[in-house]
């Protein structure tokens, strides 16, 4: 009921819990939807929450110089733990976390300016930084990549950036997707259309976005269940 939606207007990211409830990373907190009903919980700092991600029983969230998780309490609220302030994560200033990814048991935040991959078992964590700001993030075919700005697309290998391809597509637009499309990597540029990339090769993919305006710019992506992406 749009009438009960009293919040924030706007959503960054949007999980789903193994419930079936849905969380979105809101302008105004957590915001929770579960069947036809909407609970908002404010953000300990009243920052605007930038990334959501439902592991487990846990909702980690990412913020404004903080990430953290959200678990349920006995009385069926969410109560937020900082993971900043218990293992004491130095964060730079004006760091925020647009993305949060679930690989090999670890917990990997992203900032603009690295990625702090966590251990939640034992609350160690370790940090990739790159010369350039961080793009955009991915978990594709069981390994983790991130878009370095002017530089290319990078794996996560043996816990080290690797180089994955560098060719000028990379360095002057952004990956908002990547995906798996018949074992090879394809890559969605914000201006641009589909690429498939391999090694270090990239050639174009086609597909109807060819059709369009050539004005277009794509925020975001997402592969359906057919094959087919939105």
């Amino acid at each position: 009921d749009l009438q009960e939606y009293e919040v924030g207007t706007q959503n960054w990211m949007i999980t789903q819990d193994d419930e079936g409830s849905m969380f979105f990373a809101n302008n105004e907190g957590l915001l929770k939807l579960s069947g036809d009903r909407w609970r908002i919980y404010p953000n300990k700092n009243e920052s605007i929450i930038r990334s959501v991600k439902s592991i487990g029983d846990r909702i980690y969230s990412g913020s404004y110089m903080d990430f953290g998780f959200w678990i349920k309490d006995g009385k069926g609220n969410y109560q937020y733990t900082s993971l900043v302030e218990k293992i004491n994560i130095k964060i730079l200033e004006n760091e925020e976390f647009w993305n949060i990814l679930n690989y090999n048991n670890r917990i990997i935040f992203q900032s603009l300016n690295r990625l702090i991959i966590l251990d939640p078992i034992n609350e160690e964590v370790k940090f990739i930084q790159p010369k350039n700001p961080i793009l955009k993030s991915y978990k594709v075919m069981n390994r983790l990549f991130f878009h370095e700005s002017q530089r290319g697309l990078f794996s996560i290998d043996n816990g080290q950036p690797q180089l994955v391809n560098e060719l000028s597509v990379l360095k002057k637009e952004i990956l908002v997707g990547l995906f798996e499309n018949k074992g090879k990597l394809l890559g969605l540029s914000n201006q641009s259309g589909f690429y498939e990339i391999e090694n270090s090769s990239i050639k174009k993919w086609p597909s109807e976005i060819e059709t369009f305006e050539n004005n277009l710019t794509f925020y975001s992506a997402a592969k359906l269940g057919d094959d087919r992406f939105a």
